[in-house]
């Protein structure tokens, strides 16, 4: 045979990466959720309406269109940050 020590590092090595794969799913569901939680307390309006309501729906929108790949989102997220930093920026 071969050098057990060899070995078991490459069943381990096999092993974790097995593990990472399988976590780096469950881990875009979370990122999505995450966006979503991050939107819902970062831009809480005061008592006006609230702005950039449309560009809020995209984003949502598209990360429940594509829950596994949330980076198709990029050009709805650059469009409400910029819209709500723009808003927000006016208020301040």
């Amino acid at each position: 045979g071969g050098d057990p020590g060899l070995e078991r590092a490459l069943e381990r090595s096999a092993r974790v990466g097995g593990l990472l794969v399988k976590r780096e799913e469950e881990e875009l569901g979370q990122v999505s959720a995450l966006a979503d939680e991050m939107i819902a307390q970062e831009f809480h309006a005061p008592s006006s309406p609230t702005p950039c309501q449309a560009e809020r729906a995209a984003c949502l929108e598209c990360y429940r269109s594509h829950p596994g790949d949330p980076l198709r989102c990029a050009t709805q997220v650059d469009a409400f940050s910029r819209c709500a930093q723009g808003s927000y920026g006016a208020v301040a």
